[in-house]
């Protein structure tokens, strides 16, 4: 995906935006869909704002019974 965001210390971190307006120019993304992703990246942005994405995130695994991966990659690595 053109847009990629990591959660650090400092909040987060907008990356790609250059090969997303590449895309755009390039009519690869079209206006509806550059609308639709932008309002996407508000509403992930507020999200991350609002320091409750890793609760809902752990929610989800939790409610899907997801398997804890942590002990078979430790075994892997």
């Amino acid at each position: 995906m053109w847009q990629s965001y990591l959660k650090n210390a400092l909040g987060y971190e907008r990356q790609d935006e250059d090969e997303f307006e590449e895309a755009v120019r390039e009519s690869v993304i079209n206006t509806e869909l550059k609308k639709k992703a932008r309002g996407a990246l508000k509403a992930l942005i507020a999200e991350v704002q609002s320091g409750h994405l890793e609760y809902r995130l752990q929610e989800i695994v939790r409610r899907a019974k997801f398997t804890n991966l942590r002990d078979r990659i430790k075994k892997l690595l």
